[in-house]
């Protein structure tokens, strides 16, 4: 009986050190998907309901219905 103990337990120790160092290496290889990550604008076109100021000086008389905000 104590024998059978010993062989479960060392099994059971087998299987967690295995899952592990799989786990170990996986997150180890995964460098595209990290916690960090950057700011970055919306690449996306944003209807225009009246959020963008666009002024007359840049020569388009026409109404602008979609606009890009990247910032500045």
């Amino acid at each position: 009986m104590r024998m059978k103990s010993i062989l479960r337990y060392f099994f059971l120790f087998i299987i967690c050190l295995t899952t592990s160092i799989f786990t170990k290496v996986s997150a180890q290889n995964n460098t595209g998907s990290s916690w960090l990550k950057k700011f970055e604008y919306q690449k996306a076109f944003i209807e225009n309901r009246g959020q963008f100021s666009i002024p007359n000086s840049f020569g388009n008389p026409s109404e602008v219905l979609y606009a890009v905000d990247h910032g500045g």
